[in-house]
């Protein structure tokens, strides 16, 4: 509906799980959102989350090794989000 929409996505690793990432993506509006979903890809890692009623959804735990490549560095590359309005 052309209504402008802030996405951030959160990465967080514990100390305690330090080989595990744990993602959650925030949608905020200026008004009201639609119910909605976010499908997150990464690597092998692919996820579809709804988001609740504060516009947060957070994804299954995320393995880091299928995140880094031969050399350990961050496959960002391969990294897409998408966020649409939920079937109903």
């Amino acid at each position: 509906d052309g209504q402008e929409v802030e996405i951030v996505l959160e990465a967080i690793l514990r100390v305690a799980q330090p080989d595990v990432l744990r993602l959650q993506v925030t949608a905020v509006g200026e008004t009201p959102l639609p119910p909605l979903q976010a499908t997150l890809r990464w690597g092998t890692f692919a996820h579809t989350a709804v988001l609740d009623a504060y516009g947060r959804a957070n994804f299954p735990p995320m393995p880091l090794d299928i995140l880094v490549d031969e050399q350990g560095r961050w496959r960002a590359e391969d990294l897409q989000l998408l966020l649409e309005t939920q079937q109903t």
